[in-house]
């Protein structure tokens, strides 16, 4: 027998009738509370079966829901503020691990994620505007921001779990899913200030050579990036120039620092106090950020130059074809065409970006689950959740068991 036959029996007929008619269309959490007074109120049986069925049911194995929904049922109007701050946790739960709920300290890394929001479900909407500070971008995409996290920490399960009620998808050529690294504290230390300068021009140069970790099209062998990209991340020399600085002056610049500049590699303390390294040319997949985040954090603690830039108009052409789609994984080039010279790479050697890929893996001595992340992202697209769910399936899950 449906409700309404019940309700026509009931004393209260016409609230009772009215309350969980709102309950049932539209469910908002005013509508739950409301129904739940009025089954404070009313002691209705049938009221109480319909709550428990449509919103308490997956939580009915926990003695605590239990015990407060007893209470509202005898007239305690205190537990139905309790329950209620239940119901809205739980609402999220299967969204919370994506949180990381414990202090992070340098090194760390965070995403920006941008996608269209026609993809976004509603309750992950919401959770973002809650927790990640989700919103419409000036641009258009719904964006909210993953971690911090430590570099060695990737949210899996977070992810996993989410990743149904979204995607990273272009919206009008619009993409910016930027990574934001912070190498250490911004104190007036030797060793701090020289992780900042060593970050920043590793950022230059590893975006030039492994630029397949940070597009979003990546269909079969191609490097693309969105068509505005050059509006939003142009390659300028200035804040590579910065680093050259003495450490003194240098501190002085990271502590003053405010907003960020549209290039490829800046400073950013926007709207935020903590100063990071935005990486704004990266509009991929959070799996592909973090490769890239843990091959910079591996150039940082050696204490080495992946390469140094001799002649920035090569390098600035390069990167110029490279976000234009130019180039597939199988392009060959020296540094020396690219305007770099390194200590650890060759620079008269012809490489193409994934035999360089895999030469960095080699001198940096990464490890194994980064190696085969970045290794399946040069054979296979990797930028959509359900290329990040094979990778996992397929990779990941047998071998790391993570």
């Amino acid at each position: 027998m449906s409700w309404r036959k019940i309700c026509e029996t009931c004393p209260f007929e016409n609230y009772c009738f009215m309350v969980m008619e709102n309950v049932e269309r539209y469910g908002e959490p005013r509508d739950i509370e409301e129904a739940l007074r009025m089954l404070a109120i009313t002691r209705c049986r049938t009221l109480l079966t319909f709550l428990v069925n449509k919103y308490f049911v997956k939580l009915f194995h926990r003695i605590d829901v239990v015990n407060l929904l007893n209470r509202v049922y005898a007239g305690d109007l205190t537990a139905v503020v309790k329950l209620m701050d239940l119901v809205e946790k739980a609402k999220y739960d299967v969204f919370m691990k994506i949180i990381y709920d414990k202090p992070v300290r340098p090194p760390s890394w965070g995403q920006e994620i941008e996608t269209n929001p026609r993809v976004v479900k509603r309750d992950f909407r919401e959770f973002t505007r809650e927790y990640l500070g989700g919103g419409y971008d000036g641009s258009g995409p719904w964006e909210f921001s993953i971690g911090p996290y430590p570099v060695s920490y990737f949210p899996f399960e977070g992810l996993l779990n989410t990743n149904d009620s979204f995607d990273i998808q272009p919206l009008y050529a619009e993409l910016g899913c930027h990574l934001h690294y912070r190498p250490a504290s911004v104190t007036n230390n030797a060793k701090n200030v020289e992780k900042w300068k060593l970050a920043v021009r590793n950022s230059y140069v590893l975006i030039l050579l492994m630029p397949r970790l940070l597009c979003y099209y990546d269909e079969g062998k191609g490097i693309a990036f969105r068509d505005s990209v050059l509006q939003w991340a142009s390659y300028t020399p200035y804040q590579y120039n910065d680093t050259f600085n003495d450490n003194e002056h240098y501190y002085w610049l990271l502590y003053d620092w405010r907003g960020r500049n549209y290039e490829a590699v800046t400073l950013n303390r926007n709207r935020k106090r903590t100063l990071t390294i935005e990486i704004r040319v990266c509009e991929t997949h959070p799996i592909k950020a973090w490769a890239f985040t843990r091959i910079l954090q591996r150039t940082v603690a050696k204490k080495t130059h992946v390469a140094r830039i001799v002649d920035f108009d090569k390098a600035k052409r390069f990167y110029r074809r490279i976000v234009k789609g130019n180039y597939t994984i199988d392009h060959t080039f020296t540094l020396e065409e690219v305007g770099l010279k390194s200590n650890v790479l060759s620079d008269t050697k012809v490489y193409s970006f994934k035999t360089i890929a895999e030469a960095i893996l080699k001198k940096f001595k990464l490890d194994e689950m980064t190696k085969e992340i970045v290794r399946y992202a040069y054979e296979h697209r990797l930028s959509r959740n359900s290329d990040f769910k094979k990778l996992y399936e397929e990779v990941l899950k047998p071998k790391f068991k993570v």
